[in-house]
Order: structure tokens, then C-alpha cells, then sequence
């Protein structure tokens, strides 16, 4: 009955390890790219938002693309 208990209480802090290190992993996305964006009103009436939509758009195509080919298997 304890080894239950045990390993239970071992698969429960496996899952709280893993919640605990994707939200680590996603806070850091976060606070990276708001120091590296340190984007003004200025700067973007200056620019333009052809850039930032440029910008936007290959995150996002970047984005789907890893996501496929982590989904097929090709990276682990």
C-alpha cells in the first residue's frame, strides 16, 4: 500500500514538475520578447506597421511550421 502512496505522490509531482516548467518556459517567451520589443508609439508611426505585420506574419508562419514537423515526428 505504500509503494502506491509513493508512487502516486511521485506521478502527481512529475505532472506539477512539468505545469511548473512549460509555465516557466512561456513566461520566459514572454518577458524576452517584451525587453527585445521595446517598441513605441513613435517608433511604430515612424516605421509603419508594414514591418510589425511583416513581423507578425513570419512568427506565425514559423510557428505553424515547427509545430508540424514536431506533430509528424521529423524533431523530438
Amino acid at each position: 500500500m505504500a509503494f502506491h502512496l509513493i508512487s502516486a505522490v511521485s506521478l502527481s509531482e512529475q505532472r506539477n514538475q512539468l505545469y511548473l516548467t512549460v509555465l516557466s518556459r512561456q513566461t520566459l517567451v514572454v518577458t524576452l520578447f517584451l525587453v527585445g520589443a521595446g517598441l513605441t508609439k513613435e517608433v511604430l508611426m515612424k516605421v509603419g506597421l508594414r514591418p510589425l505585420a511583416q513581423g507578425v506574419t513570419l512568427w506565425i508562419f514559423v510557428s505553424v511550421i515547427s509545430l508540424g514537423v514536431i506533430l509528424k515526428g521529423w524533431v523530438h
